[in-house]
């Protein structure tokens, strides 16, 4: 569901970029109930034809490597109030 996010991001400028990552982050963080998120960026090496020729696959693990995009810690973070739930007196 969540495939490409990180690599689509690369299309926005580059100061938007990390705003982007947060938000991201916080969304995931909201969905899953979490205090911290890490987003990473898994990046797929282009094998050789040599290497298939030789037994390798396109989907061998040490084809694979991740880049960590960021941390974010939201534990310190108030909940947001829902204005609508407020009750004055």
């Amino acid at each position: 569901r969540y495939f490409m996010l990180a690599e689509n991001v690369g299309a926005f400028p580059e100061a938007m970029q990390a705003g982007m990552f947060e938000a991201y982050a916080r969304h995931f963080a909201e969905q899953h109930q979490a205090d911290s998120i890490r987003l990473k960026l898994i990046l797929h090496d282009p094998s050789s034809i040599a290497r298939i020729q030789a037994g390798g696959k396109l989907s061998d693990p040490e084809m694979y490597h991740a880049e960590t995009i960021g941390e974010y810690d939201f534990s310190r973070l108030a909940p947001a109030v829902d204005e609508s739930m407020t009750t004055e007196f």
